[in-house]
């Protein structure tokens, strides 16, 4: 019995497809212009590691790095991070933006410790009252 044809993106563009062969590609979850956040985090975590364990470092935007944003980098659980014909090459670090309070509250920060936790939120909360007072 034939399959019901959509219309769906293939090798060659827009063709007839069998409605069993579609499949929905999920959009990545990032904040304005792509930028990396937790939620973009926990989204590649679905497919193993990059589980925060220990805060590396946080940095506040300043001049210098132009960033508007309090940028944290991480030690995580291990995640492949490209292949080589002698197979995975794999990351035990990763990073992203914190724009807001919400994001320091993620559920991706709970393998941190409280303090680890309450190091990103003072760099969050110091970042939006500079610049409240620079407006």
């Amino acid at each position: 019995m034939a399959s019901e044809m959509v219309m769906a993106y293939g090798d060659h563009g827009l063709e007839p497809t069998p409605a069993t062969e579609v499949v929905e590609i999920a959009a990545i979850p990032a904040g304005a212009g792509n930028l990396v956040i937790p939620s973009t985090i926990r989204w590649l975590a679905q497919r193993g590691g990059h589980i925060p364990t220990r805060l590396l470092r946080v940095e506040k935007p300043n001049k210098r790095n132009r960033a508007k944003h309090v940028y944290v980098t991480f030690q995580c659980t291990p995640f492949p991070r490209y292949e080589l014909e002698s197979g995975p090459v794999y990351g035990d670090w990763s990073g992203c933006s914190v724009r807001i309070a919400a994001d320091v509250n993620d559920p991706l920060f709970l393998g941190l410790t409280d303090r680890e936790r309450a190091r990103i939120a003072s760099a969050v909360h110091a970042t939006a009252r500079a610049d409240r007072e620079e407006r």
